[in-house]
């Protein structure tokens, strides 16, 4: 029997303090905070955090580290991980009341997810479902704030840290494409998600230019070529990655 239900890892590098409890703030409101164990990766700045607010959960983890990347910080956070399933978190993104009803389904719940995907509210684009075909992965990632993982498979399996943008984007894959893995993709939403973070200020390059060979490993040499061939037909329509995100910025 594990010791929570959920371990909450956020990652905070020299947050805005407002942003943090904010963040922090929607997860204590919620039904089942008592019922998580928050875990603060931090690096640069250290907020005082109202320790009232700190005592709606069931066990909170300052842990300082040195700043490498939004998934190192995930990474070292899900070491320290004594939930049934681990969520990840930026300070600039909000737990929303369906959160409680995702926890409630995890708590009843027979068995143990492998992963579970929920929907999310993305800043600049509206709602995203997550959808119910594995293999669409391949072509849009679930959000992160809406995925909950099951702790057996981190941090055994961590987040690649090749990956600046899409380390995540790889492991939903990874696990997805496992026939073997339990997954439930859910219509509830879950959470808000800010587009001031990571992936708004650095395209994954790495991570397309793996894309073409993580799909034909996890679901063979047709989705391989169907891959590269879309992001042929993208570059030769819309320019190349690199020229896009260059004029996106400007």
């Amino acid at each position: 029997m594990d010791k929570y239900l959920v371990s909450l890892v956020i990652a905070s590098k020299d947050p805005d303090p407002l942003c943090l409890i904010r963040c922090i703030s929607s997860f204590a409101a919620l039904k089942y905070s008592q019922k998580i164990q928050l875990i603060i990766v931090e690096s640069g700045v250290s907020p005082e955090i109202p320790q009232g607010l700190l005592l709606a959960f069931a066990a909170v983890h300052r842990l300082h580290v040195h700043p490498e990347g939004v998934y190192a910080a995930y990474n070292k956070g899900a070491q320290i991980s004594e939930g049934t399933y681990i969520l990840f978190f930026g300070i600039d993104d909000i737990a929303l009341p369906g959160m409680d009803q995702i926890f409630r389904q995890l708590e009843i719940s027979s068995h143990i997810y492998s992963l579970f995907a929920a929907s999310c509210y993305m800043e600049s684009h509206g709602l995203r479902n997550p959808s119910s075909k594995r293999v669409a992965l391949l072509f849009s990632n679930w959000c992160h704030q809406g995925i909950l993982y099951s702790r057996r498979h981190l941090p055994a399996n961590p987040y690649n840290k090749r990956y600046k943008m899409q380390a995540d984007h790889a492991l939903n894959i990874s696990i997805s494409s496992n026939k073997e893995n339990r997954i439930e993709i859910s219509k509830i939403l879950a959470a808000y998600f800010s587009a001031g973070g990571i992936s708004s200020e650095f395209p994954d390059l790495i991570f397309r230019n793996d894309l073409p060979s993580i799909a034909k490993l996890s679901y063979g040499r047709f989705w391989g070529y169907a891959v590269r061939a879309k992001q042929i037909f993208a570059s030769l329509l819309l320019g190349s990655p690199a020229s896009r995100f260059k004029s996106r910025k400007n």
